[in-house]
């Protein structure tokens, strides 16, 4: 201690002492290096600014009493522990043949893209472009030289040929006429070889036996006889293969619906078919290699690509299902199941009444599950489970879902309803329209794991705004690593009693404004009873809040929370970072809110129990006027602070307004309060570190207030403090006060003024009132 006291000079220290401001001159030193070996940071800057007293000879008795104070405060007041970030979604390595996409931001996730173009090309009667792949690619085999398949040898082969001679056996010299002839008495290990040509007949395929068309595109089997379930092909029995061929006709296309019934159908083409592509009902199971459906239904009658019911069993690989006027996938009824890879399914327009239209809908207890997948364009929805069906995607997109064509309603990627879930890994969602995610029934639920959801438009029938995901009455929603980006509105949206959002590594970057109304969402919102359970959020560039709580019985539990560069939507020009309100709770453990516009945080009527917090460098409203607030309670809000750090906010670091309105701070530092970004242009007010006002209470024990451009501390219009062991040092003005009546001996609890230009002034104009719109949220449709 002794090679500290080399260089002494006069200094003046003062604190509030029997409702007086107190000075003594004490002899200090500027040299500092024995407090090098601070344990933290802040600990280190306290210190710095006091180490003067504690090794000074002051005149008169209070030396002691200076110093140890000061030592008592520099020790007690700890750091906030720092926020850990979110992790974002992770969707690489991509699946063979896709493509790695640079993210849509700097700071944003890689995603994987299944077509070298951004989209699927548009490919002739015979051809597909399956997902993977760069081009459209030809189904089945070339169309051989001659009239028969190539590679078909064996005893137990009948030949086919439309226009043969009558009277035919089956042999290549004599072929059938019909494929029903040949298949009469067909033994199981039959091959029934189809020459090019067209065949208008319905079919029955007795178990073991092959259909082998000469190739897709010469080569039909088609009904002109119309019907409602049976196929134009229908497997009897076990051990069906179907392959090489189209089918076409005014009836369903397969039907594989006999109980006993196993089938494959690979290298097919179904086209033009009424009512159903391929259908798997009553336990039956088929499997769909390289196959294509399309132009399935018609404008005056909907229809099914693939249909499963009846615990039918469907497994897909390497399939496209484009153009149909209803659903893409149909599964329903306990037991029914689909299992695919390499699954599309494009462009697939809602049915003429406006009811039906899905890429995949499950309902009644089945079950969906897909990898490596593509569903554009859609129109409707792309995603329905309801009533206990579930749907499970894996590596995949959803993207460009269009409106109905009726009335411009709709447009969901996915949506989830009364009894379903559906859960998606490594899959993105992107240009969907009104919902993205959509949750609602207290049996419903999703888990999105390692999810991107990114810019949602909005409703094209109503202009409503576009939700990343919506959770709502009564829904659940679990995420791992969501990414929710470029809503048009509200980038999550949890609401009503009983809905819960739970989850770990959730970032929403952003959301942005309508066109029309220039009103813009929230980056998170829980509202109106809804509860979550979030660790390691990261909420950045959003409009108007970054999360916000608003309504009895909400509530929000939160660890490791980014806000950062909220701004002000270009209707309200309001914003903040974090918000509670209307009777809300929000628990926040390690928090970090920076950047943003008007207040980091604010309580509205509400409570926010924080620990680890840390609220800086708040700008005015809309970038350059009035407010700036590091934090604001109002309206009864309750807020309590362990461990905190507000620094470089404008016109107040922490501010109170309003009777029953209370603040409650432990280890706190209050530091650098700036004046508002629109001086010399506004009046010049605000600046100070923590401001008390309108009959609200602040609380304060271990804290550091310094270096604020006007008062240390200001209390006015009834509004009343306590200060607890703590230093206000380095401000123009120690304390601000117009709050007749008040004792200021409630300031002097332990508390040092240090290095103030002025101890106590009573001539100071307060910050002026501050109020958060009513519902700062943006509501979300209801179910449709």
């Amino acid at each position: 201690m002794a090679s500290a006291t080399r260089y002494l000079k006069a200094r003046e220290i003062a604190r509030v002492r029997h409702g007086r401001i107190e000075t003594r001159k004490c002899w200090v030193s500027d040299d500092v290096d024995w407090f090098s070996s601070a344990k933290t940071p802040v600990v280190r800057r306290i210190l710095q600014a006091v180490a003067v007293v504690l090794i000074s000879a002051c005149e008169g008795p209070a030396t002691h009493f200076e110093g140890k104070s000061l030592a008592k405060t520099a020790a007690a007041v700890a750091d906030p522990a720092a926020v850990e970030p979110a992790h974002l979604a992770v969707l690489t390595p991509c699946p063979p043949g896709w493509s790695e996409t640079s993210a849509a931001v700097s700071d944003g996730p890689v995603t994987c893209e299944p077509w070298p173009g951004g989209a699927p090309e548009p490919c002739g009667v015979s051809e597909a472009n399956f997902v993977g792949q760069p081009a459209c690619a030809r189904i089945g085999t070339v169309c051989p030289a001659g009239d028969f398949p190539e590679g078909v040898s064996g005893f137990m082969v009948r030949y086919v040929r439309a226009g043969a001679s009558a009277g035919g056996n089956g042999t290549l010299a004599a072929p059938f006429q019909t494929v029903g002839a040949a298949l009469v008495n067909a033994a199981p290990g039959t091959i029934v070889a189809i020459a090019k040509g067209t065949y208008d007949e319905a079919v029955r395929v007795p178990a073991g036996v092959t259909l082998w068309g000469a190739c897709v595109a010469q080569t039909t089997l088609t009904s002109s006889t119309s019907h409602a379930i049976i196929g134009t092909v229908t497997p009897l029995g076990a051990g069906v293969t179907v392959r090489n061929l189209t089918v076409s006709g005014e009836r369903p296309g397969v039907v594989v619906g006999v109980p006993t019934a196993t089938a494959v159908i690979e290298d097919v083409a179904v086209l033009r078919t009424k009512g159903f592509g391929i259908v798997v009902a009553n336990g039956a199971q088929a499997t769909a290699r390289s196959v294509l459906v399309r132009n399935v239904g018609s404008a005056t009658q909907g229809g099914d690509g693939f249909h499963v019911e009846g615990g039918g069993t469907l497994t897909l690989a390497k399939v496209v299902v484009e153009q149909i006027v209803g659903l893409g996938i149909v599964a329903f009824g306990d037991g029914s199941r689909v299992e695919g890879s390499q699954v599309a399914i494009l462009h697939g327009v809602s049915t003429p009444d406006g009811l039906t239209g899905s890429a995949i809908e499950t309902t009644l207890n089945a079950t969906v599950t897909v990898h490596e997948f593509a569903f554009e364009g859609n129109e409707a929805g792309a995603v329905y489970a309801a009533t206990g069906g579930k749907v499970s995607l894996t590596d995949g997109v959803v993207r460009d879902t269009q409106p109905r064509t009726t009335d411009l309603g709709l447009g969901n990627a996915i949506a989830v309803l009364k009894g379903g879930r559906v859960e998606t890994t490594r899959t993105t969602l992107d240009r969907n329209h009104s919902i993205s995610v959509y949750v609602a029934d207290s049996t419903a639920s999703v888990q999105l794991t390692d999810t991107v959801v990114r810019e949602t438009l909005p409703e094209k029938r109503s202009g409503e705004p576009g939700f990343g995901l919506v959770v709502m009455s009564g829904g659940r929603a679990e995420v791992a690593r969501l990414t929710v980006q470029n809503s048009r509105g509200n980038g999550v949206s949890v609401h009503l009693p009983g809905s819960t959002l739970v989850g770990t590594d959730l970032t929403v970057l952003d959301t942005r404004e309508l066109a029309t109304t220039k009103v813009a969402g929230d980056g998170v919102s829980i509202a109106r009873g809804a509860t979550a359970q979030l660790t390691r959020v990261r909420l950045e560039r959003n409009r108007a809040s970054g999360l916000i709580a608003g309504g009895p019985g909400t509530s929000v539990e939160v660890a490791d929370l980014t806000v950062r560069s909220t701004s002000a939507d270009l209707s309200t020009r309001q914003s903040f970072g974090l918000g509670a309100q209307e009777h809300a709770r929000i628990t926040v453990r390690r928090a970090l809110v920076e950047q943003n516009q008007q207040v980091g945080v604010v309580v509205n009527g509400a409570v926010i129990d924080a620990e680890d917090l840390v609220v800086r460098d708040t700008r005015g409203e809309g970038g350059d006027g009035p407010v700036g607030r590091g934090v604001h309670v109002q309206q009864g809000g309750q807020l309590v602070v362990r461990r905190g750090l507000f620094e470089n906010n404008r016109e107040a670091g922490i501010s109170a307004i309003n009777a029953n309105t209370v603040i409650t701070l432990e280890d706190v530092v209050v530091q650098k309060t700036r004046r508002r970004d629109c001086v010399p242009r506004c009046a010049d007010e605000g600046g100070s570190g923590m401001a008390s006002l309108g009959g609200a209470h602040i609380a304060a024990r271990r804290f550091v207030i310094t270096s604020n451009v006007s008062c240390g501390v200001e209390l006015g219009d009834l509004g009343t403090m306590d200060l607890t062991q703590g230093m206000v040092s380095d401000n123009p003005i120690g304390v601000c006060m117009s709050s007749t009546g008040f004792d200021v001996n409630r300031l002097d609890q332990e508390v040092v003024y240090l290095g103030n230009a002025s101890k106590l002034s009573a001539d100071f104009f307060p910050v002026p009132s501050f109020t958060s719109p009513p519902n700062q949220t943006i509501d979300p449709p209801r179910a449709k």
